[in-house]
C-alpha cells in the first residue's frame, strides 16, 4: 500500500484525474448484448421468431395442453400410472417443449453413454450456446484467444428422479451419472466444450438465477476477469412431482394460464425453455465492428429479510433493488420508459409489483410520464428459473427495434391497481419506443425465496442502423458451408436458404463474408462462387456443392512475353484480386522494382524481374491463405527460382535479396534437386504432369477462378485464413441462423414416467 501511494504522490494533478476518469469508465461502461439464442415454448427457436411471436401478441396455448411428448410420440408421463393419476389434473397444463429426449451428441464429440445419463438441461444448454454464438458471430477460434466467463443460472435436477421411482437395479449405475446431473457441470460443461478459460458459475436463486448470473457478468467483464461472458439459464420439468408441490399451495393457475395484472389472474401455468446471451464490453464490441442488440448499464441483487413469509417478496425490498440497480446505472427514473415486470399470474404479486414500480420509478402520479410496464410470462407461461433470461430478451429485441410489443390482457386489467392514478401505461398494440432520446428499459426477477434482481438496459445509439453497404451484384463472392456430417449439412444450407428466402436486407457478399469469418469450420464442407443473390439461393436451394477429396495443388507458371504478361499483370493488380495485388507489390518493392501500377498506367515497358514478382506475388498468396503448393510447372529465365520457393529450399525474402545483390544466377544446364525434372523449357517439380495433379494456370484465373480453387479445397480440408481473402476488421458481418443439429434420441426406458 505505502508503495502505491508513493506512486500516486509522484502523479501530477493531471494525470491523476486521467487515471481517475479511466477508472470510472471501465467500471461504468456498458456492457454489449451481441448474440441471443433460445429454445423456447411454441416452436420459438430463435431471436428472430421470439420477436415475431411478441409482437403478435401470440399466446402460446398452455391450458390443457396434456404433457410433452418426446421423438416417439409418446407423453413424458403416463398420467394412467397409479402414483401419477391423482396428480394428473395440474399436470395437463403447461408451457412445455417436445423432443427434449433429442441430442446431437456427435456434434458436441459426446459419447452415446454420457450422452444418455446427461441431465436434458446440460444437452439443451450447449445446443441453445451454439446457436448463440452463431448469432454474435463469433467461432471457438474466436473464444480461445480471449478469457470467457460462463454464467448459468439452473435449479433442480430432476431427470435421475425417474431413474429411483422406476427402481432402476444398481448394476445400471454409470460414472457418467456424476457430472451428468451435477448443477455445477451446466456451465462447466459449456467451458469444456468450446475450450475456453475463465470464471464459470452455475447461479441458482430461483426466477432472479438470470438476472444474477448478468449482474455477476457485468461484474466479471467490467473487472476484466473476462473478455466475452455467456449468460442465461435452462428450466425443464421433467419430474412431474415438483409441479403437484407447487400446487398445493396455490401457487398454479387453475385456469391453467399466467395472467399477469389482469382481474383473472390466479397463479402462473409453469413452462419449459432456454436462453442464452453473448455479452462483452462495448468498448471490445465497437472495437469488433459488432452490433449489438443493446446495452446493459447497470445492475443489482438485492435480499430483503424483513418480510412476512419467505415466498413473499416484499415491496420494500422491490424497490429497494430498484433503487440500486439505477444508482449503478447513473439513471434517474424518470428517464426510463419500459419495465419487463417480474409479474407471472399472481394476483397478489402484481399488485405488490405494480405499487413497487410506481415507488421506485417516480410514477404515482398520473402526470408523470409514461411508465409502459410488460411481462412474456403472459405469452409464453412463466419458466421459473429460465424466465429472467427470456425477460432479458424480449427487452433488448424492444430496444434493439425500438419499439414496445403488446401486453397481453390490457383489456382486463386489475382493478385492484389505481392505474389512472399512476404513470404506468400498457401497450395494447406495438407502438414505437416512446423517447426520441435514449431508450432505457428495465427488467425484473424476484425469486421466491426473496432474492430479487434488476437490470437497467439502453438501446445502442444508430443501431436501426443498415449492418452493411449493399455489393454490386456481379462481383464474386465465396460461398462455404460446414457441419459436422452429411445430414446436418444439407440442413444447414437449407436453414439459410429459408431464412435468406423470407428476407430482402441483405446482399451475397455480406453472407458470404459472415459464414467465413463468424462460423466454426467443421470437417464436412460445401462450397460455390456466387455473383448475387439470385445464384447464392439457387446453390443452397441445391444442395451441398462442389465436394471434392483432393487436397493439395499443382500449378502453372509458364513464361509470359511482354504483352501477355502486361495483360496478367493488370488483371491481378485489379478489382477482385486485392489480396493478391498487395502481395505483387510487395514482392517488386523488396526487389527494387518502380511501382507497377504508373508503369502499367503510363503504358511504360515492365522491367526485368516483374513476372519474377507476379510469380512470388501468387506464391505467397497461396500459401497464406492455407492452400498447400506440392508442385508445379515453371517456364522462363528464373524457373530454377521458382521451383526452389514452391520446394521451400528458399525463401521470397531470400530470392528478393539475391535479385537486389544481382546474384539469382542463370538457369542451370540441369536440376540439381532429385524432385524437379525437365520437359524442354520447362521445369517439372513433384508430380504435376499426372492425370491426378493436373496444373492450376495461374495466368489464366480470373476472380471467379481464383474463388472457385480455393472454394475446391477448402471442401477438400484445407484450413482456409479467410482474413486473407478478405478482412474482417471493419467488415460488417450479418445475423444468421447457426448449423442445423441432427439429433438423436438420448433416454433410456428407466428414465421414462411409464
Amino acid at each position: 500500500m505505502t508503495n502505491y501511494i508513493d506512486y500516486l504522490e509522484s502523479l501530477s494533478k493531471k494525470q491523476l484525474m486521467v487515471m481517475l476518469a479511466r477508472q470510472r469508465q471501465d467500471e461504468n461502461q456498458g456492457i454489449a448484448v451481441v448474440g441471443l439464442g433460445c429454445r423456447l415454448p411454441g416452436g420459438i427457436d430463435d431471436p428472430r421468431s421470439l420477436w415475431t411471436a411478441l409482437r403478435e401478441g401470440r399466446v402460446v396455448p398452455t391450458e390443457s395442453a396434456g404433457p410433452p411428448t418426446d421423438s416417439l410420440g409418446r407423453a413424458r408421463w403416463n398420467l394412467d400410472a397409479p402414483d401419477l393419476a391423482p396428480i394428473a389434473d395440474v399436470l395437463r397444463s403447461g408451457a412445455y417443449l417436445n423432443d427434449v429426449d433429442l441430442f446431437d451428441a456427435d456434434y458436441f464429440g459426446i459419447t452415446e453413454q454420457e450422452a444418455e445419463r446427461m441431465d436434458p438441461q446440460q444437452r439443451l444448454l450447449l445446443e441453445v450456446t451454439v446457436q448463440a454464438l452463431a448469432d454474435a458471430n463469433l467461432t471457438r477460434a474466436d473464444l480461445r484467444r480471449q478469457r470467457v466467463g460462463i454464467f448459468i443460472g439452473a435449479s433442480t435436477v430432476e431427470y435421475p428422479i425417474a431413474w429411483v421411482r422406476n427402481r432402476v437395479p444398481a448394476d445400471d449405475l454409470s460414472p457418467h451419472m456424476a457430472l451428468g446431473n451435477t448443477l455445477s457441470a451446466t456451465s462447466g460443461r459449456i467451458g469444456f466444450m468450446l475450450g475456453v478459460n475463465g470464471p464459470a458459475m452455475t447461479i441458482e436463486t430461483s426466477s432472479s438465477s438470470a438476472l444474477t448470473a448478468m449482474h455477476l457478468a457485468a461484474q466479471a467483464l467490467r473487472r476484466r476477469e473476462c473478455d466475452v461472458a455467456l449468460v442465461g439459464a435452462c428450466q425443464l420439468l421433467l419430474s412431474p412431482l415438483t409441479t403437484a408441490v407447487l400446487g398445493k399451495p396455490g401457487m398454479l393457475s387453475s385456469a391453467g394460464r399466467s395472467r399477469p395484472f389482469t382481474t383473472e389472474a390466479d397463479g402462473h401455468v409453469r413452462g419449459e425453455g432456454c436462453g442464452i446471451l453473448v455479452v462483452k464490453r462495448h468498448s471490445d464490441a465497437v472495437a469488433d465492428g459488432d452490433l449489438p442488440y443493446a446495452l446493459l448499464r447497470g445492475s443489482a441483487v438485492y435480499s430483503h429479510g424483513d418480510r412476512p413469509s419467505m415466498a413473499v417478496t416484499a415491496g420494500a425490498g422491490q424497490k429497494t433493488v430498484i433503487e440500486l440497480a439505477l444508482r449503478s446505472a447513473g439513471v434517474e427514473p424518470l428517464d426510463v420508459q419500459y419495465v419487463e415486470a417480474q409479474a407471472n399470474g399472481s394476483r397478489l404479486g402484481g399488485l405488490i409489483e405494480a405499487e413497487s414500480l410506481a415507488e421506485a420509478y417516480e410514477r404515482r402520479s398520473p402526470t408523470a410520464p409514461p411508465l409502459y410496464l410488460g411481462s412474456c410470462k403472459a405469452n409464453l407461461g412463466y419458466l421459473e428459473t429460465a424466465s429472467g433470461a427470456v425477460g432479458l430478451m424480449k427487452t433488448v429485441l424492444a430496444l434493439a427495434h425500438g419499439e414496445v410489443p403488446p401486453q397481453v390482457g390490457t383489456e382486463n386489467l386489475d382493478p385492484g391497481v389505481a392505474w389512472d392514478r399512476t404513470g404506468l401505461r400498457f401497450a395494447d398494440k406495438p407502438m414505437a419506443w416512446p423517447s426520441d432520446g435514449r431508450r432505457l428499459a428495465g427488467v425484473s426477477s424476484f425469486g421466491f425465496t426473496g432474492i430479487n434482481a434488476h437490470v437497467i438496459l439502453e438501446g445502442v445509439p444508430g443501431r436501426q442502423r443498415s449492418e452493411a453497404a449493399p455489393t454490386a451484384p456481379g462481383v464474386p463472392a465465396l460461398l462455404v458451408l460446414s457441419a459436422h456430417n452429411d445430414a446436418a449439412l444439407a440442413a444447414t444450407a437449407d436453414r439459410l436458404h429459408r431464412h435468406l428466402d423470407q428476407r430482402a436486407e441483405w446482399d451475397h457478399h455480406t453472407v458470404c463474408r459472415t459464414l467465413a469469418h463468424g462460423r466454426d469450420h467443421l470437417p464436412v464442407r460445401a462450397a460455390a462462387v456466387v455473383t448475387g443473390r439470385s445464384e447464392l439461393l439457387d446453390a443452397l436451394a441445391a444442395g451441398p456443392v462442389q465436394r471434392v477429396t483432393r487436397a493439395g495443388i499443382h500449378v502453372e507458371l509458364p513464361e509470359l512475353d511482354d504483352s501477355r504478361l502486361r495483360a496478367v499483370l493488370t488483371t491481378s493488380l485489379g478489382a477482385g484480386f486485392e489480396p493478391l495485388a498487395a502481395r505483387i507489390r510487395g514482392c517488386a518493392e523488396a526487389m527494387g522494382l518502380p511501382a507497377l501500377d504508373g508503369l502499367l498506367a503510363d503504358g511504360q515497358a515492365l522491367p526485368e524481374g516483374t513476372w519474377l514478382a507476379w510469380a512470388m506475388g501468387w506464391y505467397e498468396l497461396l500459401t497464406a491463405v492455407g492452400l498447400r503448393v506440392s508442385g508445379g510447372l515453371f517456364g522462363g529465365r528464373y524457373r530454377h527460382v521458382l521451383s526452389d520457393v514452391v520446394a521451400e529450399r528458399t525463401g521470397t525474402t531470400e530470392v528478393a535479396a539475391r535479385w537486389q545483390a544481382g546474384a539469382l544466377g542463370a538457369v542451370p544446364p540441369r536440376p540439381v534437386a532429385a524432385d524437379v525434372t525437365v520437359t524442354g523449357n520447362v521445369w517439372v517439380l513433384g508430380a504435376a504432369a499426372t492425370a491426378e495433379a493436373v496444373p492450376v494456370p495461374l495466368a489464366e484465373l480470373d476472380a471467379a477462378g481464383w474463388l472457385h480453387l480455393v472454394g475446391e479445397q477448402y471442401a477438400a480440408g484445407a484450413e482456409i485464413v479467410f482474413t486473407e481473402l478478405s478482412a474482417r476488421a471493419g467488415q460488417a458481418l450479418c445475423r444468421l441462423p447457426g448449423p442445423a443439429l441432427t439429433g438423436r434420441r438420448y433416454w433410456p426406458e428407466g428414465y421414462q414416467w411409464s
